[in-house]
């Protein structure tokens, strides 16, 4: 039987949910996936679906300072852990597995926060006024 083409669907949530199928049949990367989150959230939820992938064993074993936090609840907590990974990987931790393949993710999620979240309008503080344009 021939491989069917996968079609891909409207809207961005339908793509993810066809990547994330087809992931049974073919290989999807980790860092392909980040790359389509279009949100703050979107990467967040991969960042969630990333930390379950991993055994409670293979988390037992990162060293104490790598220890992921309880559940990221916001993306800057994306970027403080990335941060935390690759300086201790570029230390102490420069041939553990785990902490590669755990800084190697969240390098690329942090990236992608920083991509997501330039294209996010920056929100309006509740003491800030909001310029009126006039239309002249």
């Amino acid at each position: 039987m021939a491989p069917r083409a996968l079609r891909m669907p409207s809207g961005i949530m339908a793509a993810k949910r066809d990547i994330r199928a087809s992931a049974q049949r073919q290989t999807v990367t980790w860092a392909e996936l980040l790359a389509t989150a279009l949100t703050p959230e979107e990467v967040l939820d991969i960042t969630r679906d990333f930390i379950a992938s991993w055994t409670p064993y293979e988390l037992a074993a990162l060293p104490s300072p790598c220890q992921p936090p309880e559940g990221f609840r916001a993306p800057e907590e994306i970027v403080l852990y990335a941060f935390t990974l690759v300086q201790y990987h570029c230390g102490p931790g420069a041939s553990d597995e785990g902490v590669f393949r755990m800084a190697t993710y969240f390098s690329h999620a942090a990236q992608q926060v920083a991509v997501v979240m330039s294209n996010t309008p920056r929100p309006v503080a509740g003491n800030e006024e909001v310029p009126v344009v006039k239309d002249w």
